[in-house]
């Protein structure tokens, strides 16, 4: 009888898959709940800008690092956000070079920079200070929760986010307070650490933003004030301010697509020294189409990173609209060179 035996295991084995099934589908979907649960337990806690909220005034000093082959210099400035409500707001930033202000009001947007195309530096701040918008459910974003991160301070609890089981990135917040605490993301690590009362919610007092390890920007809040009556004149935006599509909430989107994508070609002198790997930069979909404000994120040498430039300026995308309008998108880029 032992030819039948074969047979009665694997049908004992398949219906204790069958049994087991709907167990590990609950597993999957408590840890789909776990997750949500840390990502709703964070929004709460530091979403200073609700609807509910009080007004505020945040006061920061802001720190950029830049970086090439051979030197590292930093900028010192500000950034102050004054906040009525949803539909009353402004925001500045101030460096001897880099001036950019936005106005909401009534439901519009407008803004006045002193740069056509915003650099890294800008749009990691941006990142930074907006951290609670990236804690919301997101459509045809999946949750996984990831192995305790061992620190200093003790294992932090990680969601990793994916779309289409590709990662998109993931946060790890304090086991204790529930407040965001890491985040990993297309332009650098970011830390968040020290938190301050404002109203009822909480905010970091020290937000960090990393490169390969190295602080790129460093935003040291000194104030937030809540609970304060603005000025009116404070929204009103300046002769200079141009307005644009805002794009959030409903706001009909079409995403940036990319439809040429050259190749670069290799250096000779590279290939023979045996440089390989990947060069990531950064750079400003357009409303051309072009990208633009081009910048090495991660470098492999002055002729290979050059490379990569040359081929990006060439690349062309079909631009993001919104609400019909073309408008600036940042992106991330890699470009792979290989001995194989």
């Amino acid at each position: 009888m032992e030819h039948v035996r074969a047979p009665i295991q694997i049908l004992q084995i398949a219906l204790g898959l069958v049994i087991m099934w709907p167990s590990l589908s609950i597993a999957k979907n408590d840890r789909q709940q776990q997750a949500e649960a840390y990502l709703a337990r964070a929004h709460e806690l530091s979403d200073i800008r609700c609807a509910a909220c009080p007004p505020f005034r945040l006061k920061t000093r802001v720190q950029f690092y830049r970086r090439d082959q051979t030197t590292s210099t930093v900028e010192i400035g500000s950034y102050v956000l004054v906040w009525q409500s949803k539909l009353r707001w402004r925001e500045e930033l101030n460096f001897p070079n880099t001036h950019s202000v936005r106005w909401g009001l009534e439901g519009k947007l407008w803004r006045e920079d002193s740069f056509e195309y915003p650099p890294l530096r800008v749009v990691q701040l941006e990142d930074l200070v907006s951290f609670p918008v990236r804690l919301l459910p997101l459509d045809g974003v999946m949750l996984n929760i990831l192995p305790k991160k061992s620190t200093k301070g003790g294992s932090l609890p990680c969601v990793e986010k994916q779309i289409h089981r590709t990662s998109i990135g993931a946060q790890c917040f304090d086991s204790v307070s529930g407040a965001l605490t890491q985040e990993a993301g297309s332009y650098g690590d970011y830390e968040y650490a020290d938190l301050l009362t404002a109203g009822a919610k909480s905010f970091p007092r020290n937000l960090r933003a990393l490169e390969e390890g190295k602080v790129a920007v460093q935003i040291d809040v000194e104030e937030i004030r809540t609970g304060t009556l603005l000025e009116d004149a404070l929204f009103i935006p300046s002769g200079k301010a141009v307005s644009e599509p805002v794009c959030d909430g409903g706001a009909r989107i079409e995403l940036a697509k990319l439809i040429r994508m050259d190749r670069p070609s290799y250096p000779a002198a590279a290939r023979a020294a045996g440089v390989q790997g990947i060069v990531g930069g950064f750079g400003v979909v357009g409303p051309d189409g072009k990208l633009h404000g081009l910048e090495i994120v991660h470098s492999l040498s002055p002729e290979v990173d050059a490379a990569a430039l040359a081929a990006w300026r060439q690349w062309e995308y079909r631009p993001t609209f919104c609400q019909g309008l073309p408008t600036l998108v940042p992106t991330h880029l890699e470009t792979t060179f290989s001995l194989k």
